[in-house]
């Protein structure tokens, strides 16, 4: 009769445990970013920024190491931050004065909360392990 009483015991506990990370897994949100890179004509980027609350220089990206990160196309980018859970959402190009090109990617993620939103981007300034 005990063990009855243990192995329902151990289930309800189990069920409950189980229930509660779900409800707590339903606090994901999405938050949003731009990626806006700058080349010429003969396709040499000039600039690669992510802009959100701020804009970070992806030309000067470290990886955890602190060893600068070759990024130098917008495909390099994406396939850098798709690592840490960014999703590419659109895209656009835009001709300027005949002799520069604008790309605008506008990446997302789904969050729990607003620390992971930095994940894996390290700078001079913002490195952390």
């Amino acid at each position: 009769m005990k063990i009855k009483q243990l192995t329902f015991s151990v289930l309800i506990c189990f069920l409950f445990l189980t229930s509660t990370s779900f409800l707590y897994a339903q606090n994901k949100h999405k938050v949003y970013r731009e990626i806006c890179g700058k080349s010429n004509t003969f396709n040499d980027f000039l600039s690669l920024n992510l802009v959100g609350d701020g804009e970070i220089n992806l030309t000067k990206l470290l990886n955890g190491n602190g060893e600068k990160l070759e990024l130098k196309s917008m495909p390099d980018v994406m396939n850098y931050l798709s690592k840490y859970g960014w999703k590419l959402e659109s895209t656009s190009t835009t001709l300027y004065d005949s002799s520069y090109i604008l790309f605008y990617w506008v990446i997302s993620k789904d969050i729990d909360n607003n620390s992971e939103i930095m994940d894996g981007i390290y700078t001079k300034q913002s490195k952390r392990k």
